[in-house]
């Protein structure tokens, strides 16, 4: 058989090998599934089981207190046939290999001048598990971030390949153990950790090693092989990219008919509007509940003429549902767009600032989940710290590359974003109206009432996927969003009487104290048992000033969605009525990447 067939065979192999994965992937998988540190051996070493990381990987912290720590993985099941199949298609590649080895210690070619474009393509080799990893999860990853990332990673490669041909004095050898180090970087953990997971990626990796090792005795006959057979894992990771893209886009999208409404205002505001969203911010009778008194926050607020509503509740009980909800003044289910994305995005409220002339501003904390367009709103901002963290976690978790990880924690993302909000206020533009999302007091607790870094877990393991929220953590992050949130609201009324601005600080959700993180509908039943399970997750916080509003008009206010239609209908003159108040219960393992999955059950 002639090289030209090998490599077709070699490409076949390569190509059942994503298959049978991109199958595992979609079929007979779990995704994010919070697994305890002690159960870790037991969960991940069962008979046709295997445990991958996905991106939402949790960050590592050191653990102070007793109890159990967790890491976010992938669980995937009856993998044995799909195992069994891809080493049939590595064992298939290998001979392969050995055959055009052969081949060509029998033609004696010699490739000791290597172009330029083909040691990019032979440290593209090196770094092949960033490519893949990227391309898997291609909706998520911003592309400058990743392309930043293996850039970095390439230029690694040209200095280690750079210092051994000082030593060797040869092209070939060179590259070769170029490559080799990096993919040693990238996979010594597997070897020294204890509860090793062998997905795809890291196999491959393995593979190439022992390539690499075998043949370092005759480094020349070993490029005519790398060269396709790097070619060949940058198009399948190409092809695996777009297949995630296809699987992740609704194409019912394209006959939504989303003719720019009109809406019918009777009033022109001219004051700017602020509307400061603390994400997972509970009530304070939740807080009570909690042992913590939050009186002083609330009558600081009160003191500068903020009304806070002393039972105010939330419609749904995750973010994306709840800020779709306020923002166009309504339950999600009669909207028509296609995701909690658009249906922010192009929310009503946006829409009505710009037909009334107002300039539009949105501080979008977590891109990582939700991606905000400018179609209407002017000014987006965009928070680059979760998503540079989880990213970096991603490529660089479980590697001697691990370090790079901590670059993006020495920054304080809370006064990035606050850095942001004073650049809009100094802007000399009249009418604004600002939605800034805070992930604060909301995981990852980050930081106490002082400001210095909190290194305790989030959350606290129970059982099997039964998880609580690390409460003393909480509470510490809400004290720090209190601190913070009062030094905004003092630089917003730092203004003339006539200029002062409306202000919104509201919590799109309570607390999730306790929670499944895989088939938590299946437990309802046991955790509605505790009492404050349901109110808890919709008690929630809501302060409201504007010189000129009505407090009578408020008063029989107990939802947040009727709450924006009265704000709607004081501030802009529309004439919306109350809707009935009503909690939808949206379960913890609910995709978020569609609005009409969101609706949710009711529940009292």
């Amino acid at each position: 058989m002639n090289k030209k067939n090998l490599f077709i065979i070699a490409l076949l192999s390569l190509f059942l090998i994503f298959v049978f994965n991109f199958v595992q992937d979609r079929i007979f998988s779990k995704h994010n599934v919070n697994v305890p540190i002690s159960e870790l051996k037991e969960t991940c070493t069962q008979f046709n089981t295997e445990c991958v990381p996905p991106i939402m990987l949790n960050i590592k912290k050191q653990v102070k207190d007793s109890g159990e720590n967790f890491i976010t993985l992938d669980i995937r099941k009856h993998i044995t046939v799909i195992k069994s199949l891809q080493i049939l298609s590595l064992a298939l590649l290998a001979v392969i290999f050995i055959l055009i080895v052969s081949k060509n210690r029998k033609e004696n070619k010699e490739d000791n001048d290597i172009s330029f474009p083909v040691l990019c393509l032979l440290g593209l080799a090196s770094i092949y598990k960033i490519f893949y990893l990227y391309t898997n999860n291609i909706m998520d990853i911003p592309f400058l971030l990743a392309a930043s990332v293996i850039i970095a990673c390439l230029c690694l490669y040209f200095i280690i390949f750079g210092l051994m041909k000082l030593i060797t004095k040869n092209n070939s050898d060179s590259a070769i153990i170029a490559i080799f180090l990096m993919l040693v970087l990238y996979h010594i953990k597997i070897f020294i950790n204890n509860y090793p997971s062998f997905n795809i990626y890291k196999i491959i990796g393995i593979v190439l090693m022992f390539m690499i090792c075998v043949v370092s005795i005759n480094s020349k006959k070993f490029i005519p092989f790398l060269k396709p057979f790097t070619a060949a894992l940058i198009i399948l990771c190409v092809v695996n990219g777009a297949g995630k893209i296809l699987s992740k886009t609704d194409f019912a999208f394209f006959n939504r008919s989303h003719a720019q409404q009109e809406f019918k205002l009777t009033k022109n505001p001219e004051r700017d509007i602020y509307i400061i969203l603390l994400d997972m911010y509970a009530g304070a009778d939740t807080l009570k509940y909690l042992g913590y008194d939050n009186s002083a926050f609330i009558n600081t607020l009160k003191q500068n003429h903020f009304m806070v509503f002393d039972n105010i509740n939330s419609n749904y009980n995750k973010t994306l549902a709840s800020i779709s909800s306020v923002l166009n003044f309504d339950y999600i289910d009669p909207l028509t767009f296609n995701t909690p994305s658009d249906a922010i995005s192009e929310a009503a409220i946006f829409k009505m600032a710009e037909q009334l002339g107002y300039n539009t501003y949105y501080l979008n904390s977590w891109p990582l989940e939700l991606y905000i367009n400018n179609k209407i709103i002017e000014h987006v901002y965009n928070s680059d710290f979760y998503v540079g963290q989880t990213t970096l976690s991603l490529f660089f978790t479980n590697t001697l590359f691990e370090p790079a990880f901590y670059i993006f924690n020495d920054t304080n993302p809370i006064e990035n974003a606050l850095e942001y909000m004073n650049i809009v206020l100094n802007e000399k533009r009249n009418k604004k109206l600002f939605f800034a999302h805070f992930l604060m007091p909301h995981w990852p607790y980050i930081y106490d009432e002082n400001g210095q870094k909190l290194t305790e877990r989030d959350e606290i393991y129970v059982s099997d996927f039964k998880f609580k929220i690390n409460t003393k953590s909480y509470l510490e992050f809400l004290k720090y969003a209190n601190v913070k949130t009062l030094e905004l609201v003092n630089r917003l009324l730092n203004t003339t009487e006539d200029k002062k601005p409306v202000i919104i600080i509201f919590g799109d959700h309570g607390i999730r104290t306790t929670f499944y993180t895989a088939d938590e509908k299946s437990h309802m039943q046991e955790l509605k048992r505790d009492r404050w399970f349901l109110k808890g997750h919709f008690n929630t916080f809501l302060a409201y000033y504007n010189p000129d509003m009505d407090t009578q008009y408020y008063q029989d206010t107990h939802s947040l969605v009727n709450f924006f239609r009265k704000f709607s209908n004081e501030v802009f003159g529309t004439d919306f009525k109350p809707l009935p108040d009503k909690k939808f219960y949206i379960y913890y393992d609910t995709s978020p990447k569609q609005l009409h999955k969101m609706q949710g059950e009711v529940v009292k």
